[in-house]
């Protein structure tokens, strides 16, 4: 037989491949670190962008008084000094092309991408903190090694004889999170899940928020903006009074951007601006996302380092 009409026979009258009605959106970490932070407020309308924040040690115990009753007792200093906070702008910007949404088809649009805003903003606020993790001064592990839970208790005990108070958080990367359940698994023991009723655990998926659970009551969270130095990974076990920010959002934006521009905020209340700009002569959309914030080690001792293996 001849003249049979078949697929591969008349590539002309087929396309190469049809574009599936479903976006697989791929991997992407989205914690949000910024409720393990202490919020030192708004820079709304003070005049700077920078913060002088004053620290005062109340850590003076009376003494003795002279037992002669009148030799006055000697003068006792105020131990003090600052800390500032910096807050910046942080944007991203989407450019969306009039044919990109004039053909239709399974592509996120303007507004997924304005929706996705607040994701970066979290995104970024957490690539922040633990860009100061290598600041700290006191730190476990052993480099090149892998994570074990004696790295996590040492930070710990680092934490208590520093006399650090409040709740305790570990920061870690994906690497070092996976070294430290092997080493539970070792000793027959594992990470408490987190609270199904939690503000961080979405729809059973708690690992996409980063939050892993509880161990010995310190909050143990997995991030992949923990830093690289070399062959290791830098995580940290830190209290609440560790890192502290501030942000601001301009009080007259809403006025001057474009039409649909809007406010929104982080789990923690931080404002995102994304703002809507039209380019007519280029056919194109503009989608910004604004974030105005500053963070900053507040006291070094409620902080511990954790430096293993990469690998």
């Amino acid at each position: 037989m001849a003249s049979e009409l078949t697929y591969t026979g008349h590539g002309n009258l087929f396309i190469a491949a049809a574009l599936n009605r479903a976006l697989w959106e791929t991997i992407v970490d989205r914690t949000d670190i910024s409720l393990t932070n202490i919020y030192m407020g708004s820079v709304n309308g003070q005049g700077s962008v920078a913060s002088k924040i004053a620290q005062a040690s109340f850590d003076d115990a009376m003494g003795a008084a002279n037992g002669d009753e009148t030799t006055a007792i000697g003068n006792t200093d105020l131990g003090n000094s600052t800390v500032t906070i910096t807050v910046a702008r942080q944007a991203l910007k989407r450019v969306v092309t009039d044919i990109y949404q004039l053909v239709g088809g399974p592509r996120p649009g303007v507004e997924r991408f304005a929706a996705d805003m607040v994701n970066a903003a979290q995104l970024r606020y957490t690539d922040m903190v633990c860009a100061l993790f290598t600041s700290l001064s006191s730190s476990v592990g052993t480099s090149g090694a892998n994570m074990t839970l004696d790295d996590l208790y040492d930070a710990l005990y680092a934490l208590i004889r520093a006399r650090a108070s409040g709740k305790r958080y570990a920061v870690l990367a994906p690497i070092q999170f996976t070294d430290l359940m092997d080493s539970l698994r070792g000793e027959g023991l594992s990470i408490t899940p987190p609270d199904a009723n939690s503000i961080l655990a979405s729809a059973g998926d708690t690992q996409g928020w980063g939050l892993a659970g509880t161990f010995a009551g310190c909050e143990i969270w997995s991030s992949d903006s923990c830093a690289t130095n070399g062959a290791d990974k830098e995580g940290a076990v830190y209290t609440q009074r560790c890192f502290g920010y501030q942000d601001g959002v301009p009080s007259e934006l809403l006025q001057n951007a474009g039409p649909g521009s809007f406010i929104s905020a982080m789990p923690s209340g931080s404002p995102i601006f994304v703002e809507f700009q039209r380019l007519a002569a280029e056919a194109h959309t503009l989608v910004v996302g604004n974030y105005y914030v500053g963070v900053s080690e507040m006291e070094d001792a409620n902080g511990v380092k954790i430096v293993t293996s990469a690998s």
